[in-house]
């Protein structure tokens, strides 16, 4: 499948973090109540999530919230040896990840804050499965203790039409303390 690992926010290379916000990161949030909420005991995170949605536990640091209607879905992917750059490590990831992947395209490759945390946005296009898909991965540092990464995945179709659904899933992560 397609997705990024926060395991590749170990690589030290790239540039500082600044620029503008993340999306949802100063709104004031307010879980829907018939949402389901997540929580991960060891690293202690936990999510909001949509009430019909599915949790698939890929490994022991990445977990798939998937709308089963379309396929939709955001991949919770963390590691403990994080990186001080995560634009450096979605620069790297980038050669790999369009080497092998059809009609890559680079929407944009940014460096921003999430929740106070340096984070970079990698947002993209490709085609697998015969099916155009769009991705932004949000990742992030918590200090030297963890790296995160928040990669939604849609439909390039539905892509404009979940932006207030994505905004809510990143409002409604709450990073380890």
């Amino acid at each position: 499948g397609a997705y990024v690992t926060a395991a590749l926010l170990t690589r030290p290379e790239g540039a500082p973090a600044g620029g503008q916000d993340a999306p949802g990161e100063t709104d004031a949030v307010t879980v829907p109540e018939d949402w389901q909420t997540f929580e991960e005991e060891r690293t202690g995170w936990s999510l909001a999530f949509p009430p019909d949605w599915e949790v698939e536990r890929q490994d022991e640091t990445m977990i798939d919230f998937v709308d089963p209607q379309s396929g939709t879905y955001l991949r919770v992917d963390w590691g403990d040896d994080p990186g001080p750059s995560p634009v450096g490590a979605w620069r790297t990831l980038e050669q790999s990840f369009s080497a092998s992947h059809d009609n890559y395209q680079r929407v944009r490759l940014v460096p921003t804050t999430y929740k106070g945390h340096d984070a970079a946005i990698w947002e993209f296009t490709f085609t697998e499965g015969g099916a155009d898909l769009h991705a932004l991965d949000l990742g992030f540092v918590i200090g030297d203790e963890y790296g995160f990464a928040l990669f939604f995945q849609t439909a390039a179709e539905d892509w404009e039409g979940s932006q207030d659904l994505f905004e809510q899933l990143q409002a409604f992560f709450q990073p380890p303390d």
